[in-house]
């Protein structure tokens, strides 16, 4: 009987496993090294042992469903993509592999299942952020990489103890765990952050895995701490007790800064670095690596690039393919609109307006945290991410469809809820 419950066990994680592979290491350089595929091969190769699993070997562990607007959205997204293809006279369209065996995959996956797998990616970034953390002391200390690897944009990516890094200025590194950049490790934790929020889990890991990946100096990561802090003051029935807890935790955070700037010289450099990224120099901040790149994005567009596309050889990637010569216009709302047309970014700005929509009609704002994510890494088509993009899109339709939530620990009393229709939600263990 042990050894049958022990099986049963190891079959139910099976699945949330390989959601973890074919999202988070699949994009990892450091785990590219180790394998002999690709990381879009690997992505796909995982996603299709999800579907095997679920016919041939254990039929009850994922329901098998088509649900009818994703099916529509689907077909959707390849007549569009047909017309861009027989615009170019390329098989433009193979781009829309990944966020369609994404959105498929995503329909198959249970409750049970989406609540394992995100216990699987707390517990993994929580060792990835505090291995950033030693690794960050051991590079502010003077330590060396002791190994380095190639990113797939031929940037190097070093090992600096516990954690890999392409970032080293002023005398310490922006952690990015195994993935290519740091904010690459925020965004996966923000997201993880966002799936505990959804799956209405204890709000104190959560806050672990924000205050901890601050260690990656992203932006956005900050935006997203901010609004976290925000929705759990409006949707706690104590409200006035969260806002006094993140006054207090800035006051503290404050004290802090000043200790460290004035008696610890090592640290003078880090505390530098991480406040001027928020010094604004003629209106726009120092640590927005974004708007120069949207303002370059801004010059592609014209009538044929909003509709087709820069280059389609470029578009599938082709030999002939030359990007060497453009200005940066990545990593930014419009530059799915430059690089594909907007007949082939259709899954990228349905799923923006989408987040959009829900996030006003339900008044959620992680919803809209999850919408500011994508604006400035906007991966939706990409392998690795346009897995847990849509798992988390398709999540909010299956698995949370309120819009009044008060989230508590405990019991309410019945006149909390004499003011108006708002659903009681336990929160789950960590």
């Amino acid at each position: 009987m042990h050894l049958s419950l022990c099986r049963q066990s190891s079959q139910a994680y099976l699945v949330p496993l390989l959601l973890v592979v074919a999202s988070s290491f699949s994009i990892s350089p450091v785990f590219g090294t180790l394998v002999a595929f690709k990381g879009n091969i690997v992505s796909l190769l995982a996603l299709a042992c999800i579907l095997t699993v679920s016919v041939f070997v254990s039929p009850g562990l994922i329901r098998i469903r088509l649900n009818t607007v994703s099916l529509l959205c689907g077909l959707l997204f390849v007549v569009c993509a047909l017309f861009n293809s027989l615009y170019w006279g390329l098989p433009t369209f193979v781009v829309l592999v990944y966020v369609l065996t994404a959105l498929l995959a995503s329909h198959q996956i249970s409750r049970e299942t989406l609540i394992r797998l995100v216990r699987l990616l707390t517990i993994l970034h929580l060792v990835f952020l505090f291995g950033a953390i030693i690794g960050f002391f051991y590079s502010m200390l003077g330590g060396d990489p002791l190994l380095m690897i190639e990113n797939p944009d031929g940037r190097e990516n070093g090992l600096y103890l516990t954690t890999f890094s392409n970032t080293y200025i002023f005398g310490f590194i922006r952690p990015s765990a195994i993935y290519d950049e740091p904010g690459a490790l925020s965004f996966f934790t923000c997201l993880t952050v966002a799936f505990r929020e959804l799956l209405c889990m204890r709000r104190k890991v959560s806050l672990w895995l924000l205050g901890l990946g601050l260690v990656t100096g992203s932006l956005s990561h900050l935006v997203f701490v901010v609004l976290f802090m925000l929705h759990g003051y409006l949707l706690a029935p104590d409200g006035r007790s969260v806002l006094k807890r993140f006054i207090s935790l800035i006051l503290l955070s404050l004290s802090i800064y000043m200790f460290i700037a004035t008696f610890v010289e090592p640290l003078q450099s880090v505390v530098e670095f991480y406040s001027d990224r928020l010094v604004l120099t003629d209106g726009q901040l120092q640590g927005d690596n974004r708007s120069e790149s949207m303002r370059d994005a801004i010059r592609y567009v014209d009538v044929r690039v909003a509709l087709w596309g820069l280059d389609g050889n470029c578009i599938i990637r082709n030999a002939s393919c030359n990007l060497g010569h453009l200005l940066n216009y990545n990593s930014n709302p419009l530059s799915m609109l430059v690089h594909y047309g907007i007949f082939l970014s259709v899954p990228y700005y349905a799923t923006a307006l989408f987040l959009a929509y829900l996030s006003i009609r339900r008044r959620d704002l992680m919803i809209l945290s999850v919408l500011l994510l994508i604006m400035q890494r906007p991966f939706v088509m990409s392998y690795g991410y346009s897995l847990i993009l849509m798992l988390y899109v398709v999540s909010l339709t299956k698995f949370c469809k309120r819009s009044h939530l008060v989230m508590v620990t405990q019991d309410v009393p019945s006149n909390v809820l004499a003011g108006g229709p708002m659903k009681i939600i336990r929160r789950l263990p960590a």
